[in-house]
């Protein structure tokens, strides 16, 4: 009995101070959180930025103009410098090509794309990314789907298509055998960061 006594008096004892704690932590919670809530509104968007920057993409585009290759050759080319065959998916993307190539002086030349339609010779898409068309710039009549035109390239200047349907196709698109050889452009994506600089 007398340790049962003594249980609950330490119980009670131990109760009443832990009650007693308990009220001055009440007491001062009200400064404790919103010193918290600032502190954590001022330090979280700080860490926020460390540890999951918000970044964007971007593409470089590197013409390859020293030799020509086929289609083949010039995508294991591209991976191999741990770059893609480029993938068109926009018309500012297109234009944006199209003006390095004019910029760098490579008007007369053909260039190979990602682009193919080696899965069924209808079904247009990206290789390097694995996605269907979504833009396209085709010459009028294009892609002509005969059955060993699996591959698609940029038209050049010096291309037979140019003399045969004029200027206005400049840097349009073409399917043409993949075995052809052409020069070609790789992609390189770019991952822009960007951190907190208050």
């Amino acid at each position: 009995m007398q340790l049962v006594r003594w249980s609950k008096e330490l119980f009670t004892t131990n109760k009443n101070t832990f009650n007693k704690i308990h009220l001055i932590q009440l007491k001062m919670n009200p400064r404790i959180i919103i010193i918290s809530i600032l502190l954590f509104a001022i330090i979280a968007p700080i860490f926020g930025q460390i540890f999951y920057p918000k970044y964007k993409t971007n593409k470089k585009y590197h013409l390859m103009i020293l030799k020509t290759v086929n289609w083949f050759t010039a995508y294991s080319h591209c991976r191999s410098l741990d770059m893609s065959l480029v993938s068109i998916t926009s018309k500012e993307e297109n234009n944006r090509i199209i003006q390095q190539i004019e910029d760098e002086g490579r008007e007369n030349s053909d260039f190979w794309t990602s682009g193919t339609k080696l899965s069924d010779n209808v079904t247009c898409e990206w290789m390097s990314t694995g996605k269907r068309f979504t833009f396209t710039n085709w010459i009028p009549g294009e892609p002509s789907d005969y059955e060993m035109e699996h591959c698609i390239h940029i038209v050049g200047k010096n291309t037979i298509m140019m003399y045969q349907m004029g200027i206005q196709n400049l840097h349009k698109w073409n399917d043409a055998p993949c075995s052809i050889e052409k020069h070609f452009i790789c992609e390189q994506q770019l991952i822009e960061y960007e951190y907190c600089t208050n």
